[in-house]
């Protein structure tokens, strides 16, 4: 293929293909890319706005000689993930007191079977994971990743992105990496959205049990109220209705609890602490609401069920008032920091409504 007709890509189609293809070939994250051909083609993506296109990914590998159905020579095979071994995806949350129980990892696969991916070995092992959920038709997120560090320079991390990529189209994409990763995803043509905290406390007797709050005008459990009222604040926020993973999601069993924060008979935020994998381990997510005071009420009234138990946020860092309740009042520890990015400069979701967000990898 000739340089013009190279050059004709779009930028950032371009560059998340060069970005990989010089990885697998040795060259390292920063992207030192040698003169010639590469170097014009990342020069000349400046000028381009497109986003990721599995084609274009397509024709840049077969420029530099790489073919994606060349797979008889790798050291593992891909295929999608079934529906029995969902739990396999969680392999890609190294943090193990974040690890969610195996089977919620299915209510998130459910969101779209077809878009989760399996590498093995010869053996049978995984070998590495990916997920690239679509969420609608416009819409979907790349997460789950995870590669076994003796394969990183074989081929395994262009083949799952190769898979994720055709899977999603032309979605626009959502991804959530470590602050040591945004120059690298700038390279891909992704952009910076916002920054998420991940805060640890202990929780404490602030509020009366759930229980004893249904006569409460505000806070009401969820289960005491018309469900579709929460699948459409859900809506509102996430953009899309995921009926069937809400009513799962928010189906929990003392000590974890599910509220609402109601106004004129009518959902305005709701909140879900569930359980981990570990004992006494909890998490509170998602946390959404039209404004951070109702979210306060519904944290504090959350954390008062699992008094002297741990538990975590994932947050917005950008709501310095609901950071100020989460470190000055809650006493919580941040203990990480992910961004979240988009393979387009504009987004819409509402991030200032989203004060506790249920995973990074599936973008809500």
């Amino acid at each position: 293929m000739k340089d013009d007709t190279l050059l004709s890509l779009a930028g950032s189609e371009i560059s998340i293909a060069v970005s990989f293809i010089h990885r697998a070939v040795g060259i390292d994250r920063s992207l030192h890319l040698p003169s010639g051909t590469f170097k014009k083609l990342l020069e000349k993506s400046s000028t381009f706005t497109s986003k990721c296109s599995y084609r274009a990914w397509l024709k840049v590998l077969g420029s530099c000689g790489y073919s994606h159905n060349a797979t008889t020579d790798l050291p593992f095979k891909l295929r999608k993930v079934h529906s029995k071994e969902a739990a396999v995806i969680g392999s890609s949350r190294w943090e193990d007191d974040l690890r969610l129980k195996a089977a919620d990892y299915k209510l998130f696969y459910n969101l779209d079977p077809s878009g989760y991916f399996v590498a093995t070995t010869d053996k049978g092992e995984v070998a590495g994971v990916i997920g690239a959920p679509r969420l609608t038709h416009t819409d979907g997120t790349i997460g789950f990743q995870h590669v076994h560090e003796d394969l990183k320079d074989k081929g395994l991390e262009e083949t799952l992105w190769t898979a994720a990529l055709k899977n999603l189209e032309n979605r626009k994409i959502s991804i959530e990496v470590s602050s040591e990763e945004v120059k690298f995803c700038q390279q891909l043509g992704f952009h910076e959205a916002w920054r998420n905290g991940l805060f640890k406390g202990t929780g404490a007797k602030l509020l009366p049990h759930v229980s004893e709050l249904t006569n409460s005008p505000v806070l009401k459990q969820i289960k005491d109220i018309p469900f579709s009222k929460v699948v459409y604040f859900d809506e509102t926020i996430v953009g899309f209705e995921r009926v069937n993973f809400l009513y799962k999601w928010t189906n929990v069993s003392y000590p974890a609890a599910a509220l609402t924060t109601y106004a004129d008979d009518e959902v305005v935020g709701y909140g879900v602490l569930r359980e981990l994998h570990l004992p006494n381990t909890y998490f509170v997510g998602p946390l959404y609401a039209n404004n951070v005071a109702m979210a306060q009420v519904m944290l504090v009234a959350l954390i008062s069920n699992i008094p002297d138990k741990t538990y975590f946020i994932r947050s917005p860092l950008n709501n310095l008032s609901f950071m100020k309740l989460l470190t000055d009042q809650l006493y919580m520890e941040q203990i990480g920091e992910t961004v979240r990015m988009y393979n387009q400069e504009e987004h819409n979701f509402p991030v200032h409504k989203a004060l506790g967000l249920i995973s990074p990898d599936i973008g809500s």
